[in-house]
């Protein structure tokens, strides 16, 4: 487990993504690729770790390679594409685990991600109003165009939670909206609100909630690169020793 991250406490109900120099590309041009965490499109920068992952990957044409670097080189990956297309860059972490020693702190992060209705689960439940702890992983997705990717689509990777983006965002006309769906064990999550930011503005916003078929249409108003991003909470029971345990899937492209 990413100690590191264990112990710093801006972790917290902060978003987890994956940026990268350049958000289109030619074949065989390098790309770095940066693992980051901060909010509102803002963060530090975080090295490849081998042991704080499950999986760090991307697909491209229905090929999935394992991307493979050095314990501590930030950017995390440096890709080369072998071929035009849409190429889909995913991070899933281990589990690292937090405590919120206040109850307004822990009711000002579910406020913020849309789970205000876990406010009175966590009552009902019996849980404690302070030193709540929650055990949380990340699932971290990235679009890449490649040369001619326009016939290209987003696909589900088998992280356990997922956004996906049931059209290509690089081909989104001016006032079009974005269809996803979201996906939790390969099955539609309804009922969660998506989170949107925009790099250019900064504007963090609460967008729509997703079906029960898990779909969405997500507003995209400007251009530039674009985070969305979706917390599931999930209580625990004994014999677990944390209160919640919770998936935090992003998703990260541009609008040309």
């Amino acid at each position: 487990m990413f100690s590191l991250l264990q112990n710093t406490a801006s972790v917290k109900a902060h978003e987890f993504w994956l940026y990268p120099e350049k958000f289109t590309v030619q074949k065989h041009e390098k790309n770095p690729i940066t693992i980051r965490i901060g909010q509102y499109f803002k963060g530090e920068s975080w090295p490849y770790l081998g042991d704080s992952f499950y999986s760090f990957n991307y697909t491209l044409n229905g090929k999935k390679i394992p991307i493979k670097s050095i314990d501590g080189d930030d950017p995390a990956a440096v890709l080369e594409f072998e071929s035009n297309g849409l190429a889909v860059v995913t991070h899933h972490t281990k589990p690292i685990e937090i405590e919120f020693k206040e109850w307004e702190k822990f009711k000002t992060y579910l406020e913020n991600e849309g789970l205000e209705h876990r406010i009175p689960d966590h009552l009902r439940f019996g849980f404690p109003k302070a030193n709540i702890t929650e055990q949380y992983v990340r699932c971290a997705k990235l679009l890449i165009a490649v040369g001619n990717n326009s016939k290209q689509k987003d696909q589900f990777t088998g992280m356990p939670l997922e956004l996906i983006a049931e059209q290509n965002p690089f081909t989104l006309k001016k006032d079009e909206k974005l269809p996803i769906r979201l996906l939790h064990n390969g099955k539609p999550l309804g009922g969660a609100r998506v989170i949107q930011i925009s790099k250019r503005s900064g504007e963090r916003t609460k967008g729509p909630t997703t079906g029960a078929d898990g779909r969405a249409l997500v507003a995209i108003p400007g251009k530039g690169p674009w985070l969305l991003n979706v917390v599931h909470l999930i209580p625990q029971k004994a014999p677990s020793k944390t209160h919640w345990f919770s998936l935090w899937a992003s998703l990260t492209f541009q609008k040309l």
